[in-house]
């Protein structure tokens, strides 16, 4: 209940009980897709995610905004630093 992470995992499939406080990743990513499309209509769009359901997250959100027209994706491993 009141889950404070954007991750999708945690509200979808829809969970009587809990819900997330701020826009999931995929929605800020639309968010993020929506004002790129406006600012830059003919820009080239490629995204470079993070290699986990979070990153796969923002991902679908920009895939489903530009429905195929995206250059290029490269997922990157997120390291901690200090940790191997």
């Amino acid at each position: 209940m009141f889950i404070a992470a954007p991750f999708t995992g945690f509200t979808e499939p829809v969970r009587p009980y809990s819900f997330g406080g701020v826009p999931t990743y995929t929605t800020e990513a639309q968010m993020i897709a929506t004002y790129l499309n406006e600012s830059v209509p003919d820009a080239k769009v490629g995204i470079l995610y993070q290699n986990d359901d979070f990153g796969r997250d923002y991902l679908n959100g920009m895939i489903r905004f530009f429905e195929g027209d995206i250059t290029a994706t490269a997922a990157y491993d997120h390291v901690v630093p200090g940790r191997a």
